[in-house]
């Protein structure tokens, strides 16, 4: 159990950190001279935040919650 959780949590925290750097990639090389550029940047860091960072961030929450009932 405490591995599977260790697992868990390892790989969720890899996927908030990759969804943190598309983040800055997408700032980073994204035009911004337009309202349309910028509209499809946002949408583009919604898609990233809906799909990536949002579901990670909830499956690290809830094993670091659940590693340390298991821990006491």
């Amino acid at each position: 159990m405490r591995q599977t959780l260790k697992f868990l949590h390892t790989l969720a925290s890899s996927g908030l950190i990759g969804a943190l750097a598309c983040y800055i990639v997408v700032l980073l090389c994204a035009p911004s001279g337009t309202p349309q550029t910028y509209a499809d940047m946002r949408q583009t860091i919604s898609a990233i935040s809906n799909y990536l960072l949002l579901p990670s961030l909830f499956v690290a929450l809830v094993t670091g919650l659940l590693s340390m009932a298991v821990h006491r």
